[in-house]
């Protein structure tokens, strides 16, 4: 499945747009700003060693606003790399980590990186991280205030971890869809 599809004509025709190894970037005069992915083809050595030459590229950016990596077996290890992308970038508005093998560690790291100014969407649904990482999670929620999309759905955390998610959510005033479906060890 890919995502590339849905983007805005109007934006594409702004853009020169390229594919490198079947991702797909697009560049604004200012650097790059999008990052959506059509990686599922690729086997996972091969996607692994894709996701570290584009985090790498990324690294060298802090105009980039949106980031798609949703399903394609980011690990703990991948999101140490990703730090940089996220802590040297101001500018993010859309990241989407959902549905991959974030575990504690990985939660930790995002918390700990995240600049949340301009974050209106954030995706990470669907991963490993339970009590620590949903803990971090929920204080970098307080420092984002323009969030309006957030999903975590599908995360087995506990009560107390619910708890600090919800602490987070209080200062999310914008907050207009939100996806906690199935967030407990025994969903609720």
């Amino acid at each position: 499945r890919t995502r590339i599809p849905y983007l805005c004509q109007d934006l594409e025709q702004l853009m020169n747009d390229y594919k490198v190894d079947g991702v797909r970037f697009f560049r604004l005069r200012d650097g790059m700003t999008r990052v959506r992915h059509g990686w599922q083809n690729l086997s996972m050595p091969n996607r692994f060693g894709m996701i570290q030459q584009v985090l790498a590229l990324l690294g060298r950016s802090t105009s980039l606003t949106e980031l798609d990596l949703q399903e394609i077996g980011i690990t703990d290890e991948v999101i140490s790399s990703l730090a940089n992308v996220l802590g040297q970038n101001t500018e993010l508005c859309h990241l989407d980590l959902g549905r991959n093998y974030i575990g504690e560690q990985g939660a930790i790291t995002i918390g700990n990186y995240l600049k949340c100014q301009k974050l209106t969407h954030l995706n990470l649904g669907e991963n490993h991280f339970t009590h620590e990482g949903a803990h971090r999670i929920g204080m970098v929620l307080s420092q984002c205030t323009n969030l309006t999309h957030l999903n975590l759905g599908h995360l087995g955390i506990d009560v107390g971890a619910a708890s600090a998610i919800a602490g987070g959510l209080a200062m999310c005033t914008q907050l207009t869809h939100l996806d906690i479906c199935q967030i407990g060890a025994q969903g609720f």
